[in-house]
């Protein structure tokens, strides 16, 4: 036994020894482990050094296979350089691999020597040591490989700017043998027009022929001898013309011949022409010939026809007597003469048409000698530029020759770095296989001493059991398959309605398999559930299922301070609580997947939740945008569904919100998957991409930001959990019930405006930086600022109105925002339409690192930078198509003065215009400035009518709002979002390709190609579809050629303004007029709108029939829409029958929805309750009465209140003399002259301008219109009234279209200050100011919040002053305000109408008399005047009037030359010569 215990002790103590040792060599091993990991983190820099010049060599792949095209002889060698590289990248990799492999069979080698040898430590960190050097030789390698990728890299980029110069010079090439081709086709235009002028000549000729042959016929029967004469010199002239006709033919085969050859056989062409000339020559000298030939003959002729005459003379005075032979034979000689005369004449005009001709021909070979010499200018210059094209290819095939050589020595460097490595490798395998031989020598020692001590006594050691309950099981959470728009789509997931074994999940069915899969059930209990021992409802009880497929208790109900149990939405509607704490909670339980009913006990969706009234439908919308953190959202751009945290990563839900609705789903049992609708883990949640442990650390452990929900009791901020522990369990349901007390409904607090500006405007901030450096500046001052926007001011006034925030938080909140302006206005750049920071610039890769540290170091400005060619088109781009150049009268215009002009067609010019707006500005050529479409339309640059279509191509400039998220989004997205028509997308992107690039609305510059692929605002399929040229983007009209082309090749055919240096589209003599099909004047448009009537069953025009005209003018169809209709059936898109069919429809929907309310009579178009509830006319409970039917629009309109903003009070409705007690209506009584024309016209505009026009004979009121056509006034009182009228029915604004008040007009200078002040307080007086878009008068206080009056103007109105008393009192000729005549008035008792009493005649209004004063006089008098002078040089003198005024005391502006001075002083003493007098 004793020895037994001995040798047990020996054991233990050599157990105890290699314990120690193995203990020692694990802590080395560790150290190992430790380098090894610095090592392979080296490696993986090293690996990442690689890849990165593997893509570099990818782009200077396709650098190089752009120039392929131009250069095959450089792609080949090329290619080899590319091949090499490649292999020798394909070597060291491999080779870098197996020294890996080597290193970790070395490592774990020299880890088991360890075990007993620890002297081999020292060997290991040696081999460490040459393994350490080996990779850093490999790095060094790997550098230099990169530097030689770059060099090359900068190679291909030089040959790609070489390639680029080449092609330029091309294009060069190309565009001046298009001019060769223009001059070609001048050329023939030319020979065209000249042999016109031939036909012309030669027609005129055979004209004199027929004529001469007339005339020969009439000879003939005097004298046959000289027909025949005549007859042969027709015959010859027929064989003159027939050879003439031949000259012209050969002549116009010369010239087809001419024209049909080529440039390069214009020399052929000339010989051959000449030659020709020569023919022609020589034709001609054959016509002389002929034409002395015919001379002689008719000579011959001539002497014959005198012998014969002779002979006839004698027979007949042989027959005859002696007197009747004088007789005829002076007769005959006489009409002999006259003939003589006329064909002299005819030779004379055949000789000038020679001459002409010979002329011609002259002036064809100088054409002919010119257009030799300018081929061989042509032929010159294509020569240089062969030559020059030449020498820069041989230049370029050097550079690849010399860059090839470069690569060939370092392959050779690289071969013999690579032999190196090769020889340390053969080395440390010749010492690794030494250690392996003394491992193994090592290992068969040992295990022959352990075989000893094994056979002496077997030890056991004794190890604690461990219960089966406490085992560890690990649960592999399979990973879900990403698919590309970010969702997931888990495995098995589609296949729920074949699994039989599926739990109710949040909405649908949830497999057991998927439980399984995510470690919610274990492998046996997916097992017991498939073999049966289980059933599903059996699992679905126990608390982790439950968990997972339902969540947790969410707030499910409302506690009141009498203990009663009721829901969220009952304790809003009893004010238990505010409508906030209600949403608030509400939404929650619409984000954890139900909303709660916790009197029954029942979690219904939100839909059913509406439906079963548990919540009111004015909560649906709402409720459903927050039921979609449980049920998912819609990817718009790929359809698919996404949780809560990747649709706040897309943007599809604000940040506050989606961080509000995560924390509830992880206070309630964990992130929903609404893909397979239950709930995961955080670590699940993490891999599946719908969580990260970013947002789960901000939730965890929130800051006050992040308490997002407020307890109702106490207005404390709290994290939905902390809301959650406030909650009491009820009994009965085990629901959880947030107790409130009686101040949850009195606790919120708002502001009001004047509040808030108050708060803002006595608080105090100082800011460290900008322009308030130092200063102690208000709240108020800063937000209205240029470091705030108009939308960041309105959120946060809106944010401290509603409690959000306090003013401390504001504090940060502003000094925040001035910090972050300030960083980015240090180096900004001016962009389209804000600033463009430096480093965005950098990050686009317009500007480089250099030139950035440069601009940061303050070395350069920005100022210089922007002067920069990239940087210049980045921030402007290049000019787009700036107005028209009218050939003809070489007048340049703006496009819409070309249609004003009716040069272009209105939807060519509206083309052209929204691509000047969608690449950033609106163009004004003449005054070259570039503006947008607001100011466009404000400076009348382009018209009103323009302005929304302008203003929605502009927004590819500005952005586009998705309605969606509320985002800005770009032109691009928005076309893929349906936000705007695809083939208008098409033609803006177009645009702003061929003018510099796609613009970045949000950073608001134009990007390269690739970036703005990346950031989404292109891709290469509509790169591909814009430049096929097709059907589809050919969509700009081309006036010239009147063929449809893109904008790219509009701009090519523009010509350059030199001034300006803008592109113009040149309109040429043949460019067709606009023109519109069916196209039908105004005129005839009204006349024909005018014959076809129709009748209404409701509305004013009820029981009569009207015209489509008066239809389309009514309160029935907008501005609009009466519009467009008016262009649809000009341009004969829409006939008369379909015209009545639309306004008929139009018609009846605006009845339908006019009769789902009650509604009043108003003074133009009917009055919806709602509309006198919001103006304060009628209070809440009437206007329920009136919902509920129980009173009638009719009963309320009869109360005096009402009544008086509908028909408005007593006005002046007509005159009665008091001498007669005649009544007479206001025109009656300025036609009787009984009223002065100005007051009767004050008197009618201020009944224009409150309603209507009074009738007081028949007691009718009638319209302007209407009053004219019954004849209560004149039609030369028509405009006038009219004008007046728009007091009530509104003014058109000519920016924005919409329809403003009369005082709105005066405000923006559409109507006279002096004209709208009588008729505003004329409105004042008789029952309140007119909203005309209401169409009924409105309470001063309702006027003034509406903007349709001010506090001043309505304090005027009550204590009125000269300015606004504009009417006159007949009686006194004084000046008084219309409420002061109304006053003066008597009420008829019959009719119940005002007559303004008049005792007499008004008498005509005092005339001045004129007090002249000369120019002498006037200069005496200021001479004489002294005044003395407080001005610093003048201080203590006295000066004359006319002394001061020829100083230089006066500025500019007041200065007035000596006899527009005196005028002005004799005007002034005139004036008040005329008071005194």
């Amino acid at each position: 036994m004793a020895k037994h215990k001995k040798e047990a002790e020996q054991a233990l103590k050599l157990k105890s020894q290699v314990e120690k040792e193995l203990t020692m060599v694990k802590l080395r091993l560790d150290e190992t482990d430790k380098q090894k990991a610095l090592l392979d983190e080296e490696l993986q820099r090293v690996k990442g050094e690689v890849n990165d010049a593997v893509k570099q060599k990818a782009q200077v792949e396709d650098e190089l296979a752009k120039v392929r095209i131009q250069m095959d002889e450089l792609l080949k060698l090329k290619l080899k350089i590319e091949e090499q590289n490649r292999s020798l990248m394909k070597k060291d990799k491999d080779k870098t691999q197996k020294v890996l492999a080597e290193e970790a069979g070395k490592m774990k080698s020299l880890a088991e020597e360890a075990a007993r040898l620890s002297v081999q430590a020292e060997e290991t960190a040696r081999q460490r040591q040459i393994a350490e050097s080996n990779l850093a030789e490999q790095r060094a390698l790997a550098e230099k490989m990169l530097k030689e990728k770059m060099q090359a890299i900068q190679e291909a980029t030089k040959l790609k700017a070489e390639a680029q110069e080449l092609q330029k010079q091309k294009d060069q090439a190309q565009e001046k043998a298009k001019k060769l081709l223009e001059d070609k086709q001048q050329i023939q235009q030319r020979l065209d027009k000249e042999t016109e002028g031939f036909q012309k000549s030669l027609e005129a000729e055979r004209k004199r022929q027929l004529e001469v042959s007339a005339e020969a016929e009439t000879l003939k029967l005097k004298v046959k001898e000289l027909s025949d004469a005549q007859s042969k010199a027709e015959n010859e002239a027929k064989k003159f013309k027939k050879q003439a006709d031949e000259a012209k033919a050969r002549l116009k085969d010369t010239e087809k011949q001419s024209t049909e050859t080529v440039v390069q056989k214009l020399e052929t062409q000339r010989l051959q022409s000449t030659r020709e000339a020569d023919g022609l020559k020589e034709a001609i000298a054959d016509l002389e010939k002929e034409r002395e030939k015919l001379k002689k003959e008719a000579e011959e002729l001539q002497k014959k026809s005198n012998e014969v005459f002779l002979h006839e003379i004698k027979q007949i005075m042989a027959n005859t007597q002696k007197e009747q032979i004088e007789q005829q034979k002076a007769i005959i000689q006489q009409s002999f003469i006259t003939e003589r005369e006329l064909l002299l004449k005819r030779e004379k005009a055949v000789e000038d048409e020679k001459k002409k001709l010979q002329k011609q021909f002259e002036d064809e070979v100088k054409k002919a000698e010119a257009l030799k010499d300018e081929q061989k200018r042509q032929r010159k210059l294509m020569e240089e530029e062969k030559n020059k094209l030449q020498a820069i290819m041989d230049a370029a095939v050097k550079k690849q020759m010399a860059a090839e050589a470069d690569m060939k020595n370092k392959q050779t460097e690289m071969e013999v770095l690579e032999k190196k490595r090769l020889d340390q490798e053969k080395q440390l395998g010749a010492e690794n296989q030494k250690l392996r031989e003394k491992l193994q020598c090592l290992e068969g020692a040992s295990k022959q001493s352990a075989t000893k001590q094994g056979a002496s006594k077997t030890i056991e050691v004794q190890t604690d059991v461990v219960p089966e309950e406490q085992l560890v099981t690990m649960t592999m959470v399979g990973t879900t398959k990403t698919v590309f728009n970010g969702s997931v789509e888990v495995d098995g997931a589609k296949k729920v309605a074949e699994s039989p074994f599926a739990f109710d999940g949040i909405r649908e069915k949830v497999p057991a398999e998927r439980l399984h899969d995510i470690g919610v059930l274990t492998k046996k209990e997916l097992d017991k559930l498939k073999k049966g021992k289980v059933s599903v409802q059996d699992l679905a009880k126990t608390d982790k299922v439950k968990s997972c497929l339902q969540g947790q208790s969410c707030v499910g109900g409302i506690l009141t301070p009498s203990k009663e149990k009721i829901s969220v939405y009952q304790a809003l509607k009893e004010n238990k609580i505010t409508p906030n704490t209600a949403t608030m909670l509400l939404e929650a339980q619409a984000a954890s997947g139900y909303i709660v009913d916790p009197v029954k006990n029942k979690l219904l969706s939100v839909d059913e939740a509406v439906k079963g009234e548990l919540i009111g439908p004015e909560l649906h919308d709402r409720m459903l945008s927050a039921e979609r953190a449980a049920t998912g959202f819609k990817d718009p751009y790929t359809g698919a569904k996404i949780s809560l945290f990747e649709a706040m990563k897309k943007g599809l839900i604000e940040k506050e919100p989606a961080t509000k609705f995560l924390d509830v789903q992880l206070a309630t049992g964990g992130i929903v998957d609404p893909i397979n609708s239950h709930r995961v883990q955080l670590q699940t949640a993490y891999k599946q991409g719908q969580f990260d442990a970013d947002m789960n650390k901000k939730l965890t452990d929130p800051s006050d930001d992040c308490k997002l929900f407020i307890d109702p009791s106490t207005q404390e901020p709290l994290t939905y959990k902390q809301l959650l522990e406030k909650c009491t369990k009820d009994a009965e349901t085990g629901l959880l019930i947030l107790p409130v007390t009686e101040k949850a409904t009195q606790s919120e607090r708002t502001y009001t405006d004047l509040e808030t500006k108050q708060v803002f405007s006595t608080s105090n901030v100082i800011v460290p930086f900008g322009r308030f450096k130092g200063k102690t500046v208000t709240i108020w001052e800063v937000i209205n600022s240029e470091y705030f926007t108009e939308e960041q001011r309105r959120d946060l006034i809106r944010q401290y109105k509603t409690g959000k925030i306090t003013v401390e938080k504001i504090f940060k909140i502003v000094i925040t925002v001035v910090e972050d302006k300030e960083k980015e206005s240090k180096n900004a750049f001016m962009g389209l339409r804000a600033p463009v920071s430096a480093s965005e610039l950098l990050e686009s890769k317009i500007i480089n690192k250099d030139l950035f540290n440069k601009l940061s170091n303050g070395k350069t400005t920005v100022k210089e930078i922007s002067e920069m060619e990239p940087v210049k088109k980045a921030l402007q781009g290049t000019p787009s198509i700036g107005g028209l150049l009218n050939e003809p009268t070489k007048e340049k215009m703006p496009f819409y003065q070309a249609m004003k002009k009716e040069l272009l067609s209105p939807e060519t010019v509206a083309n052209l215009l929204e691509a000047q707006a969608a690449t950033g500005f609106v163009i004004d050529p003449v005054k070259n400035e570039r503006v947008t479409v607001d100011e466009a339309v404000k400076s009348g640059l382009v018209g009103p009518e323009l302005h929304e279509r302008l203003l929605s191509a502009e927004r590819a400039v500005s952005g586009y709002k998705d309605p969606y998220t509320g985002k800005k989004v770009s032109l691009f997205e928005a076309m893929n979002k349906g936000l705007i028509k695809k083939d208008h997308g098409m033609r803006l992107l177009e645009a702003q390709l061929s003018t510099g690039g796609i613009i970045d609305p949000i950073n608001s510059y134009r990007i390269p190609h690739d970036l703005a692929c990346k950031r989404g605002y292109f891709d290469e399929e509509i790169g591909k579809t814009l430049n096929k040229n097709t059907d589809d983007t050919k969509v700009f009209y081309d006036p010239n050629s009147q063929e449809d082309s893109t904008y790219a090749q509009l701009m090519n055919k523009c010509v350059t303004d030199k001034e300006t240096g803008l592109p113009l589209l040149h309109l040429s003599k043949k460019a067709a007029k606009p023109k519109e099909e069916k196209q039908i004047a105004e005129a005839k448009t009204k006349e024909a709108l005018n014959h076809s009537t129709m009748e209404l069953d409701y509305g004013p025009f009820k029981g009569r029939k009207v015209t489509i005209w008066e239809i389309i003018h009514s309160e029935y169809i907008t501005e609009v829409q009466r519009l467009e209709l008016i262009r649809q059936y000009r341009t004969g898109q829409v006939t008369i029958e379909k015209l009545l069919t639309i306004v008929i429809t139009m018609v009846e929907e605006k009845g339908d929805k006019t009769k789902e309310e009650a509604c009043f009579e108003g003074l133009r178009a009917p009055v919806t309750a709602s509309s006198l509830l919001d103006s304060n006319i009628i209070d809440k409970a009437t206007f329920d009465q009136i919902q509920q039917g129980k009173k009638t629009p009719k009963e309320i309109s009869e109360t005096d209140k009402v009544r008086k903003y509908l028909q408005g009070t007593d006005c002046v409705d007509g005159i009665t003399m008091e001498d007669s007690n005649d009544k007479l209506s206001i025109y009656q009584a300025m036609k009787k002259k009984v009223l002065q024309q100005e007051t009767g016209l004050a008197l009618l505009e201020a009944q224009a301008g409150t309603g209507f026009i009074t009738d007081p004979v028949k007691n009718l009121k009638y319209s302007v219109d209407d009053a004219v056509k019954v004849g209560v006034v004149g039609p030369e009182l028509h405009e006038k009234l009219l004008a007046a009228e728009k007091a009530v029915t509104g003014y058109k604004d000519p920016y924005t279209g919409s329809k403003i008040s009369l005082f709105q007009a005066m405000k923006k200078e559409l109507v006279l200050r002096e004209h709208a002040i009588p008729l505003l307080e004329a409105q004042f007086s008789t029952g309140g100011i007119i909203d005309p878009v209401s169409s009924h008068r409105v309470p001063n206080d309702v006027a003034i919040q509406r903007g349709y009056c001010s506090k001043q103007m309505s304090k005027s109105f009550n204590e009125p002053s000269g300015d606004v008393k504009g009417f006159t009192n007949p009686n006194t000729n004084e000046s008084v305000t219309y409420k002061q005549l109304v006053e003066k008035c008597a009420r008829d008792a019959t009719s119940g109408l005002c007559y303004l009493p008049l005792s007499k005649v008004e008498a005509p209004a005092p005339v001045e008399k004129s007090y002249q004063y000369t120019e002498e006089q006037a200069q005496t008098d200021l001479a004489n005047t002294q005044i003395e002078i407080p001005h610093k040089s003048f201080a203590g003198k006295t000066m004359s009037i006319w002394e001061v005024m020829n100083s230089n005391m006066l500025p500019e502006e007041r200065e007035t030359a000596p006899h527009g001075a005196i005028s002005l002083w004799a005007n002034h003493k005139g004036k008040n010569a005329n008071h005194h007098n």
